[in-house]
């Protein structure tokens, strides 16, 4: 999974700030995974385009973005 999101932003308009991943107690077959992303504007659907593409994975249960924070200048 951490290997298509690099590979989905190699466009150079996203940048990763973080990603994190953990094992989830109650499924111990199932791992959450929580990535970062910067971007110099807003790009709703080159987002829904990595989304989507993510979400054709095998094993992928949930997968979603939102807008953590907003600068203007």
């Amino acid at each position: 999974m951490r290997a298509l999101l690099l590979q989905s932003m190699a466009g150079g308009r996203l940048q990763l700030r973080s990603l994190y991943s953990e094992d989830l107690e109650n499924k111990p077959d199932c791992v959450s995974v929580e990535g970062e992303l910067l971007s110099q504007e807003r790009n709703d659907a080159l987002l829904e385009n990595i989304v989507s593409r993510l979400s054709l994975e095998p094993g992928v249960i949930s997968i979603g973005w939102r807008i953590i924070e907003q600068e203007f200048g």
